[in-house]
């Protein structure tokens, strides 16, 4: 309810519009202290907009609080609200329609934060999961993860806040805390980005600090299966991993598919791959002490389609994993989709016999032409230079005979 324009010296922010929705018979009319009356209908309801934001719509004569902007945002989120399951943010149509767009960002039930294509019913971006046993943490941009977790506490000393969306009991922060003073707020952009912004109260404006998708290759799925997405000069590009060919008549978001099946056996064969980032595996970790009993396992099961091993904790720590245990295996299971070529993990891609081998025979019978190309054409130009007019054809073609 509301659209939100800006924060007011005073420690409050400033609505351009607010409407009802509760069988509202005429208009709101503004009192003191940000209080909305309602001059008609029963019972009589009122609508207090707080110092943090939050507008709670009242029965006047019970108290009973019927609804909150903080628990039914539209596309943006403030201070003092917990993102959970139950709540998520849907862009505008546009610029400046405010009627629901195409995009939708919440938490799914992994506890990783998404951008839904509401239309197309499909991911557009995702981000790590919030639990540390993960494999592949994007991380939020720290600001953004708590007032998102509605935390306080990694950015000044205070008491933790949490929200209980179940008795719509929310942090309404004072106007001389630090969380409220330290305006930002998130916004569901109609473009499909979810952006954060913070104030500055020198020019009275909002200053972009971070969006995401950050480029093309971080949109969910948009190589397809078994396909690397790689960025030049901003412009992306997808390819197929080795052993797997484009699916014929489809767009890029089709992916690839194998040349050869998997034989299911330990015949298969791994290609590996560095500085790779990829989608979350849908099983947990396994501890084990060296990567050929990882390995094993991803060969003892037809699903398995890649693994990958961290045998040391200061890796762990580099690609953002701070698990407790040393050494982790995480296999994966199903079609593998977001590849990237700028990530910080090594994976190994399962592949049938002999894929490995036909890619490398490839690969010597293309380097021995290049190396031959400069040799033959050293040997054959003195030749061909000596050739003395009329440049007869057959004179020239003896040449390579003879």
């Amino acid at each position: 309810m509301g659209f939100l324009i800006r924060p007011t010296r005073d420690g409050g922010w400033v609505y351009q519009l607010v409407s009802c929705t509760y069988n509202c018979v005429f208009f709101w009319i503004m009192k003191a202290k940000n209080i909305l009356v309602l001059l008609g209908g029963y019972p009589q309801k009122v609508l207090h907009l707080l110092d943090s934001g939050n507008a709670v719509l009242k029965e006047i004569v019970s108290g009973i609080t019927k609804w909150e902007s903080f628990s039914n945002p539209t596309n943006t989120f403030l201070p003092g609200m917990k993102m959970d399951v139950n709540l998520k943010l849907t862009s505008w149509k546009d610029a400046t329609d405010p009627s629901s767009g195409s995009f939708s960002f919440e938490e799914d039930e992994t506890n990783q934060y998404a951008i839904r294509n509401i239309a197309k019913a499909t991911y557009h971006w995702k981000s790590g999961s919030g639990s540390v046993k993960t494999f592949n943490r994007e991380p939020l941009f720290p600001a953004a993860y708590y007032l998102l977790s509605n935390s306080t506490k990694p950015l000044y000393k205070t008491n933790y806040c949490e929200s209980n969306p179940k008795t719509l009991n929310y942090c309404n922060y004072s106007a001389n805390s630090f969380v409220f003073k330290n305006y930002s707020r998130l916004l569901m952009n109609h473009t499909g980005h979810i952006q954060y912004f913070s104030w500055e109260e020198m020019n009275e404006q909002w200053v972009l600090d971070w969006q995401v998708p950050k480029d093309d290759c971080s949109i969910y799925g948009l190589c397809g299966k078994f396909s690397v997405c790689s960025l030049s000069n901003t412009t992306s590009s997808c390819k197929c991993l080795t052993g797997f060919e484009r699916i014929p008549q489809q767009d890029a978001s089709a992916g690839c598919k194998r040349n050869v099946e998997l034989s299911c056996n330990d015949s298969d064969e791994f290609q590996n791959m560095s500085m790779i980032n990829i989608q979350n595996p849908t099983l947990p970790f396994v501890n084990y002490d060296n990567e050929t009993a990882c390995k094993k396992l991803c060969l003892q099961r037809c699903e398995c389609v890649a693994y990958s091993y961290t045998p040391e904790a200061i890796d762990q720590f580099k690609s953002g994993r701070l698990e407790s245990v040393s050494n982790s295996c995480w296999i994966w299971d199903s079609d593998l989709y977001n590849l990237q070529t700028d990530g910080r993990h090594n994976i190994s891609i399962r592949v049938s016999h002999g894929t490995l081998l036909k890619f490398s025979a490839f690969i010597l019978s293309f380097l021995i032409v290049v190396m031959l190309i400069p040799v033959i054409f050293t040997k054959c130009t003195p030749t061909l230079l000596n050739v003395r007019p009329p440049y007869e054809f057959g004179h020239i073609v003896s040449l390579f005979y003879s």
